[in-house]
């Protein structure tokens, strides 16, 4: 019954996805039906993503026409077009840049889920009187390691059928690749676009007590690798996960304790 209910509620979103994204790594009829449906559909969900939310995009217009009626109106002859130059049997000779297409509206969608997820988190903070700081290193935190914790995990057990030590050292090694690709290529990347847009002004920021408390423990915690990893010839023995749990736990117990004022100026 629940599988039933859960895939009624997903149908929709399951629906307008397909109708968005061009194409994955295979080609059949069904896909080249809902490829040649989507140059109108993603048109509109581009006309979403610039102009920020629903209302402002229903408000925004050109030349006196809703934004979200014109340019999917301007791309309407693209499906026929593409139902005439397209065959089921093989995929089309743009198929790479089909693909790469897709892979770019599909992270349209994650940068639009993620920002409504982070708004409704944010909501809910405000509601509760919880700081934006203490949401984004729990909740927010949470959410974003849990795709990280999955995978990861999937590839330590993936070397139980041949070499264990392999998988687990693989995983180990994913454990710091995510993280450091996110901080380099994501924390760059965002501050650079912020200075672009910005002419090169500095970003100004008030590095709350939570976030010096994290900088805290995460120097504990990369000086505890450093020291432990070489120490074991980089396969740590069980209890160090053990410590790392609870170095963990000792975290947010100290920032609770400062959403609660009662550290009072430590750290700062």
């Amino acid at each position: 019954m629940f599988t039933k209910v859960s895939w009624c509620m997903e149908l929709p979103f399951s629906i307008m996805r397909r109708a968005t994204i061009p194409c994955d790594a295979c080609w059949d009829a069904r896909r080249r039906k809902w490829c040649c449906a989507t140059p109108p559909c993603a048109a509109a969900l581009l006309c979403l993503k610039y102009n920020g939310d629903v209302a402002s995009t229903f408000e925004a217009n050109l030349g006196g026409v809703p934004v979200l009626v014109l340019f999917p109106l301007l791309l309407s002859p693209a499906p026929y077009m593409l139902l005439k130059v397209t065959s089921a049997d093989e995929p089309p000779h743009a198929f790479t840049a089909l693909v790469a297409t897709g892979f770019c509206l599909s992270i349209v969608w994650m940068d639009l889920l993620a920002s409504e997820v982070v708004a409704l988190i944010e909501t809910l903070g405000f509601m509760l009187g919880l700081s934006t700081s203490l949401l984004g290193l729990t909740l927010i935190a949470w959410g974003n390691s849990a795709g990280d914790m999955i995978a990861n995990t999937t590839v330590a057990k993936g070397g139980e059928e041949g070499d264990c030590k392999k998988g687990a050292k693989m995983a180990l090694a994913a454990c710091f690749g995510s993280p450091l690709l996110m901080n380099l290529i994501g924390t760059g990347g965002a501050l650079s676009a912020h200075m672009i847009v910005n002419g090169g002004a500095p970003v100004e920021a008030f590095i709350s007590q939570n976030c010096r408390i994290a900088y805290l423990f995460l120097s504990v915690a990369i000086t505890s690798h450093i020291i432990i990893f070489p120490w074991s010839g980089y396969a740590p023995p069980r209890r160090y996960a053990f410590y790392l749990f609870s170095l963990y736990g000792f975290f947010i117990l100290f920032i609770l304790l400062a959403e609660a004022n009662a550290l009072g100026t430590f750290l700062m």
